[in-house]
C-alpha cells in the first residue's frame, strides 16, 4: 500500500468517526446535513480507492474472467454497472495525475465517470490522455459537472461524428407522453423524454426542479403553486396542454407533434 492510499484510508476513518459522532444521540437538522456531508466523503474516498485497487487487480489479472465478471459474480453488480466500473478503473484508476484526487475523495462517481469518458475519447482521438483528463477535471472544478459532460460530448463527437445525434435519435425513439384526467378533474401525466425534450419541459413556466419534492408526482419535479398563467376552463386547459406538448416537441405514442428543432 502506498502512502497516498494509506492517507486516504485515514481520511475515511476520520469521516466515519465524524459521522458516527454526529448521529450518536439526538440530532438537529444541521447535524443531520453535516453527517450526510461526512457520509458523502466516505463514499467518494471509498470509490476512489476502489478504482485504484481494481486497476491494479486488472493489471495483475487477479480475476480469471476479468474484473467486470468478478464484480457481477462476487459483489452482485448488474452487468451495466460492473462494465462501467471496470472501464473506469482501467481508464483512470492507474493514472498518476489522479492518484491524489481519488484517495482524497475529491471526485464523486459522476466525476470519475466523466473523467473516464474523457480518457476514452482522448485515446481514440490520438490525444494525450492525462492532459485531456486534467482539462476535464479543471472544468468540473471551475464550471461544474454539466459543463464538463458537454465538453466530453464535443470530444466524442470529434472522434465519432454522429455519435451524439445517434444517441438523441435512440432516446427519442423511446420517448412517450400519456395524459389521463382523473375523476377530480386533475390531469395525470406519464412521460419518458429524451434529454432535449426533458430540458424544455423542466424549463417550462410553472415547473421547477426540487430535489426534496414529495407527493404522488415524479421525484424531483415540483409544480409551482402560483404559475404565471392559470387555466380555469377544461376546454382551454386541453388546448393549452396540446400547445405545451407541441412546444416541448412531445406527441402521443406512435407519432405526435413534430419537433421544429430537429
Amino acid at each position: 500500500m502506498d502512502q497516498g492510499m494509506r492517507q486516504g484510508l485515514e481520511r475515511l476513518k476520520a469521516a466515519v468517526d465524524e459521522a458516527a459522532g454526529l448521529l450518536d444521540g439526538v440530532c438537529g437538522s444541521v447535524d443531520l446535513l453535516e453527517a450526510v456531508r461526512h457520509l458523502d466523503a466516505m463514499e467518494r474516498i471509498t470509490h476512489g480507492i476502489k478504482l485504484q485497487v481494481l486497476a491494479e487487480a486488472d493489471q495483475r489479472k487477479a480475476a480469471r474472467a476479468g474484473i467486470q465478471a468478478w464484480l457481477a459474480a462476487q459483489l452482485g453488480y448488474g452487468n451495466g454497472r460492473a462494465r462501467a466500473l471496470a472501464e473506469e478503473a482501467r481508464r483512470i484508476g492507474a493514472l498518476p495525475e489522479l492518484t491524489g484526487k481519488l484517495t482524497a475523495g475529491e471526485l464523486n462517481q459522476d466525476g470519475t465517470r466523466v473523467a473516464a469518458r474523457a480518457a476514452k475519447a482522448a485515446e481514440g482521438a490520438g490525444r494525450h490522455v492525462a492532459e485531456a483528463v486534467t482539462e476535464t477535471l479543471t472544468v468540473i472544478e471551475r464550471d461544474g459537472i454539466t459543463k464538463a459532460r458537454a465538453g466530453v460530448r464535443v470530444l466524442e463527437e470529434t472522434l465519432a461524428p454522429g455519435h451524439v445525434k445517434d444517441l438523441t435519435t435512440r432516446q427519442r425513439a423511446r420517448s412517450f407522453l400519456r395524459t389521463a384526467e382523473t375523476g377530480e378533474g386533475l390531469v395525470r401525466i406519464d412521460a419518458l423524454l429524451d434529454a432535449r425534450r426533458g430540458t424544455r419541459v423542466r424549463a417550462a413556466p410553472g415547473c421547477a426542479r426540487h430535489p426534496g419534492a414529495r407527493g404522488p408526482g415524479p421525484p424531483g419535479l415540483r409544480l409551482d403553486p402560483h404559475p404565471p398563467v392559470r387555466r380555469h376552463r377544461t376546454a382551454a386547459r386541453g388546448r393549452s396542454d396540446g400547445r405545451a406538448a407541441g412546444r416541448a416537441g412531445v406527441g402521443p405514442v406512435g407519432g405526435g407533434v413534430p419537433d421544429r428543432h430537429q
